[in-house]
């Protein structure tokens, strides 16, 4: 059964509950910058600037054994699907979306079972689980060190250099190589 992790906890804690992938859309919408002049027709197109958020769609279903267990169940699935954190599919494990649940959760129920379509809003990217990750230790001059964006899509990078040891840093040199 494919599931989630939500703000570190996932699907499988809640064993009444199983979900269905509704939509997770393959690229998220261009943020077009246009601007419309009175009395001209059609707008001025400026190109784009960037990606807008991207709304992932899931379908929870519920089944349980009484109708109070139930209810008790969709409100603490409700209060895990409040406020923001990292959602995490188990079909892709070692990628994370920044995501938050917005709009209302509704609850078709029908006795003792319920059904839930759940939409995230999130970041336009997964980042990878390791992107925030030490990549190397440096212990000699002139050492050169490849940082490679293993991604689909151009990211922005921030590169911490700390220094444990006595000596001084000095003569730093990032180039950024062209990958086209």
């Amino acid at each position: 059964m494919i599931g989630f992790n939500f703000k570190n906890r996932h699907l499988s804690e809640f064993p009444a509950v199983f979900m269905k992938s509704d939509n997770r859309t393959l690229r998220p919408e261009i943020r077009k910058l246009t601007a419309t002049i009175p009395g001209r027709d059609g707008t001025l197109d400026f190109g784009n600037d960037g990606y807008e958020t991207r709304d992932i769609e899931v379908t929870l279903s519920m089944k349980t054994g009484q109708l109070p267990e139930l209810r008790t169940l969709v409100r603490e699935l409700a209060y895990w699907l409040s406020g923001s954190g990292q959602l995490i599919f188990d079909d892709e494990p070692d990628k994370a979306y920044h995501a938050q649940v917005i709009r209302p959760i509704d609850l078709e129920q029908i006795s003792r079972t319920g059904k839930s379509q759940i939409t995230f809003t999130c970041q336009p990217f997964a980042e990878a689980l390791d992107y925030h990750r030490i990549l190397q230790t440096v212990t000699k001059a002139a050492e050169e060190i490849p940082l490679v964006n293993i991604g689909t899509q151009e990211t922005p990078c921030r590169i911490t250099i700390t220094n444990i040891g006595n000596t001084n840093i000095v003569d730093i040199i990032l180039t950024r190589l062209s990958t086209g």
